[in-house]
């Protein structure tokens, strides 16, 4: 299959869909079926990096992240978290701003505070997007017939 670029994952109420490209060109997966619960999960626990990210602390029980964007740039590969906004009944959908990945191994290791840095990913976030990441590639793998057992609570 070659490497395995993911760029865009999302899931609402009624489809998911990844897009993906690899060595034989760009592909897009859209499906009615519900995708596993650790799918579901990862992509939820996108919400608290973003809310720290974008200092959303106040308004937090108000969002939702439904999916996430990955690319690559001339600073580096980055990432934009995808979010539900609804307030007073009426949702809106918005992208955090782009959050890179650190790609020099010892730029942490500089005693650098986290909140200094809030378009640097740190490394439990860098975990997280990771894991939705690998998530979407299981996804695309077939993991999506799976069923959906054992959710817990991403807050």
């Amino acid at each position: 299959m070659g490497e395995l670029k993911i760029t865009v994952a999302k899931m609402n109420e009624q489809t998911t869909s990844v897009e993906y490209s690899t060595d034989g060109g760009d592909y897009k997966i859209e499906t009615l079926e519900t995708p596993t619960g650790k799918f579901s999960l990862a992509v939820s626990k996108l919400r608290n990096v973003a809310i720290s990210k974008m200092d959303l602390e106040l308004i937090g029980d108000k969002i939702t992240s439904y999916g996430f964007v990955r690319k690559d740039s001339k600073k580096g590969p980055y990432w934009q978290i995808l979010l539900k906004l609804t307030c007073n009944m009426v949702s809106i959908k918005i992208a955090s701003p782009k959050i890179y990945e650190v790609t020099d191994d010892g730029f942490w290791d500089e005693a650098r505070n986290y909140e200094d840095y809030p378009s640097m990913l740190d490394p439990d976030s860098q975990k997280i997007m990771d894991d939705a990441w690998e998530q979407a590639s299981l996804f695309i793998s077939g993991a999506r017939l799976q069923p959906t057992l054992g959710l817990e609570d991403p807050k």
